[in-house]
C-alpha cells in the first residue's frame, strides 16, 4: 500500500450462507475493530436488509450486482435506484463469475458502471485474467481490454479496482507477491496513460484470489496493493469463529521481514516505532505496520507481553481476548503508537 491511499477490504459472500449463518457472521463482524481500514461486505441480496439493520455503521454494505437499465420490466434484476432507495452505498460490478457464467461482457459492464455512478453509487469494479492467459503472457492485454471502456470513468472517490486473477479465485492458488505487484503496478501505469497520472496515483486497487489471514500481510506490504476483495476467507472466519483471522484481514498492515522489524536485543525504551517491537513481547505470529498515521502491533499468539513501564499484558490461551489501544509513544519523537494484541479462539 502506498501513496497515502486508504486500505479497503471487501468481503464477497457470493451465493452463500443461510439466514442464521449470515446473522452469526454479522455478530462476529460487529465485535471486530476494523481500525483505519475501510470495510465493505457484499451479502446475498435477500439478506441485505437484515445485514444492514444489524451491522455496525463503520462497515458498509454492497450489493453483488445491479443492472444498467433502471427500474422496469426486467424480471429478476436489481436496479441502481433500488440500492439508492435502500441506502446501500456500494455495488460490485464485473466479478469473473458474472463475466463467465452470465456472459457479462466489457460493453455491458461499462454500461453498468456508468449507470451506477450516475445514480451516486460507489463501485468495486473487478478485472482479471484466466490461467491460460497468465501462462501465455497476455495478462496485461486482458486487463487493459477489460478497462478500456471504463478507464475514463475511474473517479478515485467512487471507484475501486479489484484485480482478481481468475485462476486464483477459490482454488487455493495465490499470485506470488511479485506477480501481484507487477500486475497491479502495470494496471496503475495503464490508468496513468489512459486517464491521468493523478487518477492513477489516487485510485485504489485491491487484490483478490484466495486471500486469507496467512498470506494477507505479505501482500499488503506491496506498494500497489491497496486492500483485498476476499471471498471464501471472509466466510470462513465467521463460520468457524476465527475472529483473529478476520481481524488480520481487516487491518492488513504493511510488514517487512522478521529480522527487520523484530530486534529482540533492543532495550526498553529504545526505538519504539513501526520498525521496532516493544522488548518483552514474545510471539509466534505477528504483523507490524501503520494505518492512518497510527502504528500498531497485531499479535495472533503470544505467551505474554509487557507494555512500557512494566505493565503486563497476559495471554488468555483458549479464549478470545484483546488488549487494545495501550497507548505507546516513540521514545525519540513521542509519536503515538497503539499496541494491539489479539488471541485466536482455540489458540
Amino acid at each position: 500500500m502506498g501513496g497515502g491511499r486508504k486500505m479497503i477490504v471487501g468481503g464477497n459472500w457470493k451465493c452463500n450462507l443461510d439466514k442464521a449463518k449470515a446473522a452469526a457472521l454479522v455478530e462476529m463482524l460487529n465485535a471486530v475493530d476494523v481500525g483505519a481500514a475501510e470495510v465493505v461486505v457484499c451479502p446475498v441480496a435477500i439478506h441485505i436488509p437484515m445485514v444492514q439493520s444489524t451491522l455496525k455503521k463503520d462497515i458498509s454494505v454492497a450489493c453483488q450486482n445491479c443492472n444498467f437499465t433502471g427500474m422496469g420490466a426486467y424480471t429478476g434484476d436489481i436496479a441502481a435506484e433500488h440500492l439508492v432507495d435502500m441506502e446501500i452505498p456500494w455495488v460490485l460490478i464485473g466479478h469473473s463469475e458474472r463475466r463467465t457464467y452470465f456472459k457479462e461482457d466489457d460493453e455491458m459492464l461499462a454500461k453498468k458502471l456508468e449507470y451506477a455512478l450516475s445514480k451516486g453509487l460507489k463501485v468495486i469494479f473487478c478485472i482479471g485474467e484466466q490461467k491460460e492467459e497468465r501462462e501465455n503472457g497476455t495478462t496485461m492485454d486482458v486487463c487493459k481490454k477489460q478497462l478500456e471502456q471504463v478507464v475514463k470513468m475511474l473517479d478515485p472517490e467512487k471507484v475501486v479496482i479489484a484485480y482478481e486473477p481468475v485462476w486464483a479465485i477459490g482454488t487455493g492458488l495465490v499470485a506470488t507477491p511479485e506477480q501481484a505487484q507487477d500486475t497491479q503496478k502495470s494496471i496503475r501505469e495503464y490508468i496513468s496513460s489512459a486517464a491521468s497520472p493523478d487518477v492513477a496515483a489516487k485510485i485504489r486497487i485491491q487484490y483478490g484470489g484466495s486471500v486469507n489471514a496467512k498470506n494477507c500481510n505479505e501482500l499488503a506490504a506491496l506498494p500497489d496493493v491497496d486492500g483485498f476483495l476476499v471471498g471464501g476467507a471472509s466466510l470462513e472466519a465467521g463460520v468457524r469463529g476465527h475472529r483473529e483471522g478476520l481481524l488480520r484481514l481487516m487491518r492488513t498492515p504493511p510488514v517487512s521481514t522478521a529480522s527487520d522489524v523484530w530486534p529482540r536485543t533492543q532495550s526498553l525504551p529504545a526505538h519504539l516505532c513501526a520498525r521496532c517491537a516493544p522488548p518483552g513481547l514474545r510471539l509466534s505470529d505477528w504483523a507490524l505496520g501503520s494505518l492512518g498515521g497510527t502504528s500498531y502491533l497485531s499479535v495472533a499468539h503470544a505467551t505474554d507481553a509487557v507494555a512500557p513501564g512494566g505493565r503486563p499484558v497476559p495471554a488468555r490461551g483458549a479464549h478470545a481476548s484483546r488488549h487494545s489501544h495501550a497507548r505507546l509513544r516513540h521514545a525519540r519523537c513521542q509519536a503515538p503508537l497503539v499496541l494491539l494484541v489479539a488471541f485466536a479462539v482455540g489458540g
